[in-house]
């Protein structure tokens, strides 16, 4: 029981909707669990499509820019991460963040419906994913103290709302409140380097290279050391933009490789010339009534990026990295909808971003054949989070009709202990999507061997042995009835 016990105080909420829904479908969790997803990031699409509405653009041009979230580099790599919390609190929390900032901007609106749906969607927030609703919520909480004077009424509302949803989430404070003071605790005390393994991208496509970690370490910032540091920094431009895949491989030539990285980041940078005339074009431009202030996004999105750079200073990466993800589809939303919003735009720009609108939309084109591939890799780009680490992926095979097939005579199966725990893990979700009963021979472990011990499984007489099998290369499952 330690192990259903331990789920159900963390964030379960997205697991019992899919267990709820995996009951309607016959059971087969595995199937269903991609389709589960990307429902959660169709709904972001419409609440992108929805929140940019709100911000001046019409109903088309927001469902472009939610289709380049979801579809492009960021939306996909949340779903990559296996994210299922951040995915499904995904639609709450831009429509949580988008209601206070139309408020903020109309405080002469005198309407209850739009503080009840914030209050809803900060209580279903909490619920699924607290981490990422109480950091959002921050910044809207020290926007609307700023303009407490000229907006008071305001202010009184988003704290009912806001109190009304804690009231909600203390209903079941264990997975929700208490769960968030242990997350912030872990993350704050621990400081886990799992950012070098999810953002390693931003380094592009050749990492960083061994000489110049070296020459960190030792102090020795010579012009080559100079030159190294240069590089990284060029690949990182790409990076924040979501186009590393643009960045030189390993094997590139050096002088290629310079080529390739002055082109990109040249792109990049005069992409964000015209970015910068259209957003001042934006904040000048007298708005509607009814709709989110363009200063008011900004300043929001100033504050929330001011948060994540003391996270960076204070050497809390991790909770910094996760700050950006969090914070991307607002980004996203504050770098394409001053584009749309003006009357002209200048033919150089236009071309500018229409290029950098395919290659997101790229991304979402060759989805179904990239994810089409039965050892789930995705993207060949090496750096990329659904690629890594890549040999515990493409020599293993990861087909649920192979494993059904050989254990469908088995009734209770001995698996023996296999070095990667993420296959192993993935063999026990098969056995028991097909009622199959098992037993390990290793201890059972609180989380892919990185955690504790909690003991071992009981001991019966199986009449079946799960045992390795490499064919052409690839390792797989077969059975064994005589042992």
């Amino acid at each position: 029981m330690i192990v259903p016990k331990s789920n159900l105080e963390s964030r379960p909420a997205v697991m019992i909707l899919f267990s709820a829904l995996g009951s309607l479908f016959g059971g087969k969790y595995l199937e269903l669990a991609y389709v589960y997803n990307i429902f959660f990031l169709l709904q972001v699409v419409l609440l992108i499509a929805w929140g940019s509405r709100l911000l001046g653009v019409n109903f088309k041009t927001g469902l472009l820019i939610g289709l380049i979230f979801c579809g492009g580099f960021w939306g996909q790599m949340i779903f990559d991460m296996n994210a299922w919390s951040h995915l499904a609190a995904l639609p709450l929390l831009v429509l949580f963040v988008s209601l206070c900032l139309k408020q903020l901007s109309n405080p002469e609106e005198n309407t209850l419906t739009p503080f009840a749906l914030i209050s809803i969607s900060v209580a279903g927030g909490l619920y699924l994913y607290p981490e990422a609703t109480i950091f959002l919520g921050f910044g809207i909480g020290i926007l609307t103290l700023i303009q407490i004077r000229s907006r008071y009424s305001v202010f009184q509302k988003l704290a009912l709302a806001g109190l009304i949803a804690v009231g909600v989430a203390i209903l079941d404070y264990q997975s929700t409140l208490l769960f968030l003071m242990n997350q912030i605790r872990f993350s704050l005390g621990e400081t886990p380097d799992w950012y070098q393994y999810y953002f390693s991208f931003l380094f592009g496509n050749d990492g960083i290279p061994e000489a110049l970690k070296t020459s960190i370490q030792n102090r020795d910032f010579d012009l080559v050391f100079l030159i190294g540091l240069l590089r990284e920094l060029l690949d990182a431009i790409p990076g924040i933009m979501g186009l590393f895949f643009l960045t030189p491989s390993m094997d590139m030539q050096s002088w290629n490789a310079w080529i390739l990285v002055l082109l990109v980041n040249g792109f990049i940078i005069g992409l964000w010339i015209f970015f910068v005339k259209e957003l001042l074009g934006w904040l000048r431009r007298k708005c509607d009534t009814g709709i989110i202030l363009p200063s008011q996004w900004l300043g929001y999105i100033i504050i929330q990026l001011g948060v994540i750079v003391i996270f960076v200073i204070t050497n809390n990466i991790w909770v910094a990295t996760k700050g950006w993800l969090y914070l991307i589809p607002f980004l996203m939303m504050l770098f394409l909808v001053p584009f749309f919003s003006g009357n002209k735009q200048n033919t150089t720009g236009k071309i500018l971003l229409m290029i950098f609108i395919i290659s997101q939309l790229t991304f979402a084109g060759i989805r179904p054949f990239a994810a089409s591939v039965e050892g789930g890799i995705h993207y060949r780009f090496k750096p990329y989070p659904g690629s890594l680490p890549q040999t515990e992926k493409d020599h293993y095979s990861w087909s649920i009709e192979t494993v059904t097939k050989v254990t469908q005579d088995c009734e209770l199966v001995l698996i023996p202990q296999i070095s990667n725990p993420f296959y192993e893990h993935f063999l026990l979700l098969v056995l028991r999507q097909n009622q199959i009963a098992f037993q390990k021979t290793a201890s059972v472990n609180l989380y892919y061997g990185e955690s504790e011990d909690i003991g071992k499984m009981g001991t019966k007489t199986p009449d079946c042995l799960l045992q390795l099998d490499s064919e052409q290369g690839r390792i797989g499952v077969k059975i064994s009835h005589n042992f």
